[in-house]
Formats: C-alpha cells, structure tokens, sequence
C-alpha cells in the first residue's frame, strides 16, 4: 500500500527519501526532519561574526548602531543572542506560525531554542506577552507555544489593548516606541533573580529593552534575551 510522503512544513513540497532515512538513523534532527532541503538551505545561522550585544549578523564583531543608541540613553545592554538571520524564509515561517496561526508550527524550532536557552545562566525564563487582542484573535502567544517542554513564567502584561507590530514602523518610530509593558506580579519575583527574555524576533530591541527596563526597576540582577531570529 502506498503511503503519502510527508511534507516540508514550510513549502509544503515533499521531503526527500534520503531526509527520512537519516531521521530514522538519529542523524538529522527532528526538527530538520521537517523542512525540506531547500528550505533548510535557505536558514541562516548566526555563529560567526556578530554585534557582541544584540547578536545582528554583520561584517565586524563590532558594537552596532542600534546598541550604541541604546547604550547612550542609559540602558544596560542585554548581550542578547539569535540563533538565524531573519530572512525571506525566516519571514515565510513568521507570516504562517505567527500571523496566519498555524499552531502546528511552534515545535519547528523547539530544539534550538530549548538548546540555546540550556547553555545560558538564568534563574527565570520569561516570554515576551501578546496583548489581550492577540490572545483574542490567534488564539497563542507565539513565544510561549515555541518554548514547549520550558518552565516559564508568565510574568508581564501588554498596557495596551492592542500591540502593535514592529513591523508597522520605521527604525526610528521603532526605537523610540513608549513603554508597552506593565508587571503582573509582586516584583519579590524578579528581586535578585537572572532573568532571560524571550521573544521570536528581535528588531531594534525597543521590546526587549522596555521589558529590562522593568525588570531592572523591580531589582532583577541580571537580564539576558535571545530571540529565534535577528
């Protein structure tokens, strides 16, 4: 009897014979076993030359422009780490987990994420929140659905009904966004405790940088972030 082929999660065409035979070997990862050759390809790591605090791939190990923005308003810098370059497949998997709400895919990156958040000191591991209209309307917090099998704490809220999405500003609308965040908690949490964010994308780190601020505030020691994409 002949069986359906299974198919790559992101473009939808069929995985090869040869990435089968390697999954059932342990050779290939479970979630490589999901996407197709080409797609595969298309991932771009970031483990060679990068921003050393905000993890943006680039030509020199130097501090970026946005850092030196944020270090000169007077933040502390997150020495933030993302595991690929945000690019055109990158983007694909957003539109279709995040936006279309394809829940299925919030295991695609689990093992990358879960590995990167083990090599990393914390006490705390705390999602990025989606507004309530999100929560409305998806259904999911994205972060939260990539990070199966984490312990995390659930620890802040959006002040706004509605997030908006980075991706309706500029750069410079981006970086100079007000604060989007409030704690739900008693801050006896976060007293003294080595925090690490989460979020699936970081852009200018305007997020990132108002949930530290709040953190800082309520006394945590250190505040770390890494995101799945930069």
């Amino acid at each position: 009897m002949n069986q359906s082929r299974k198919l790559c999660q992101l473009c939808g065409l069929p995985l090869t014979e040869d990435q089968s035979f390697l999954s059932l070997l342990g050779i290939m990862s479970t979630d490589s076993n999901n996407l197709c050759e080409d797609c595969c390809n298309q991932l771009v790591l970031i483990n060679d030359i990068f921003c050393p605090n905000c993890g943006r791939l680039q030509a020199t190990p130097e501090m970026c422009f946005d850092c030196i923005r944020w270090q000169n308003k007077g933040y502390p810098l997150l020495e933030h780490r993302a595991i690929y370059q945000y690019n055109d497949v990158m983007k694909t998997y957003m539109q279709q987990y995040k936006f279309n709400g394809d829940f299925l895919l919030k295991d695609l990156f689990n093992h990358d994420l879960i590995r990167l958040i083990d090599n990393i000191d914390k006490d705390i591991v705390v999602p990025i929140p989606v507004s309530h209209y999100t929560m409305q309307t998806r259904g999911f917090n994205q972060v939260s659905g990539m990070l199966n099998g984490q312990t995390l704490f659930d620890i802040f809220s959006v002040t706004a009904s509605k997030k908006d999405h980075q991706s309706q500003f500029g750069r410079r609308e981006r970086m100079n966004r007000q604060q989007p965040f409030a704690l739900n908690v008693s801050s006896q949490l976060v007293v003294g405790q080595r925090i690490l964010l989460v979020d699936d994308v970081y852009t200018t780190g305007n997020t990132m940088y108002h949930a530290a601020n709040l953190l800082y505030q309520a006394g945590a020691k250190t505040v770390k972030s890494i995101s799945l994409a930069r």
